[in-house]
């Protein structure tokens, strides 16, 4: 099968630091609360005047950059995120206008927080089926439109912050002076039983109106969340398709250099390392500086930690992410 290869990444983050005493005043909550549930300190929020789609410019362009290709290279776009500019046309659409890309492939796909490794999994196809040699694949959130500060949101409101990672797919590595990252093996997987635990209802058409007057009031615009459910669902998934990816590839958590991992919050974080016996050295954590950005999470992470050299050339990566619905994902890099 035609390898591919992660040739290279960018991030985004708004310049506005928003701490849990700035989130005090809006939420019915209180900085220890947040520190000791959840484990979020700050997070970066949007302008009033920026979207989704800028945010995804920004960090396309640095993964464009750092790839050191051009944008006509690109031959297909894959964008992943729940906080689009508009309901429709697809955000791929926009983001393609903005990047001036012309005439070729342009999809949005919802995977939640798992987005960037179903992306890589679908491009990865493309390029082993020949058909595409080049493509972008971005995951973004703008979230913080997106909060409800009423007691019923709260949970999820304190700790959701804005961002957005992208990675460039390619069916060649670099020259040996520049980092690339060797996709070695993918899992993807999801379970519809859980679509329930975190959920938003409208807009949609399982309601006698796809949008109604009160459906702010009503609190049915908002995303809800089991928080137990989602909790114990999500560690045990990311932790089994952990497993799985190092059983097949004859590896155990010892040979991992780094765990790049979607971060929901500290003490899933925290679990998950616990039951892997993960060293936290190898897992990096920025959840209590960046929030839950969702989609965008992996995808900062990952593009964070390579170009600031926590993830180094010749390490052996594990990329593993949880999202609603549920999806999870794992993929198994060698950089």
């Amino acid at each position: 099968m035609k390898p591919s290869y992660i040739l290279g990444t960018g991030f985004y983050l708004p310049s506005q630091c928003v701490d849990n005493h700035m989130i005090s005043k809006v939420i019915n909550t209180s900085d220890e609360f947040i520190r000791q549930r959840i484990g979020v300190e700050t997070r970066f929020h949007a302008q009033p005047e920026q979207a989704c789609s800028d945010l995804m410019l920004a960090a396309a362009k640095m993964a464009i950059e750092t790839a050191k290709i051009n944008i006509e290279d690109i031959d297909m776009l894959i964008v992943n995120t729940l906080s689009p500019d508009v309901h429709d046309p697809s955000q791929a659409c926009i983001l393609a206008s903005k990047l001036g890309l012309e005439e070729v492939p342009a999809f949005d796909i919802r995977a939640q927080c798992s987005g960037l490794l179903y992306g890589i999994n679908i491009a990865k196809n493309f390029i082993a089926a020949d058909d595409k040699r080049c493509i972008l694949v971005v995951a973004g959130e703008l979230l913080s439109k997106r909060m409800d500060t009423s007691d019923d949101g709260r949970n999820l409101a304190v700790m959701l912050g804005d961002g957005c990672g992208a990675a460039v797919i390619s069916d060649q590595p670099r020259d040996n002076s520049q980092m690339t990252g060797k996709v070695i093996d993918m899992v993807i997987n999801g379970d519809g039983r859980q679509w329930e635990s975190l959920v938003t209802r409208v807009p949609g058409t399982a309601q006698r109106q796809f949008h109604r007057a009160d459906d702010n009031q009503q609190g049915h615009s908002f995303m809800r969340m089991n928080g137990p459910d989602v909790f114990q669902h999500g560690v045990s998934k990311f932790c089994e398709i952990a497993q799985q990816l190092l059983e097949r590839n004859n590896l155990a958590v010892a040979d991992i250099d780094k765990f790049i991992v979607h971060q929901p919050n500290l003490r899933m974080l925290e679990e998950i390392q616990a039951r892997l016996d993960i060293d936290p050295q190898k897992m990096p954590i920025n959840v209590t500086k960046y929030g839950n950005m969702a989609s965008a999470s992996t995808a900062v992470t990952l593009a964070q930690s390579c170009h600031e050299g926590v993830v180094k050339s010749a390490d052996r990566v594990l990329i593993l992410s949880y999202g609603a619905g549920a999806t999870w994902a794992g993929a198994l890099v060698q950089f």
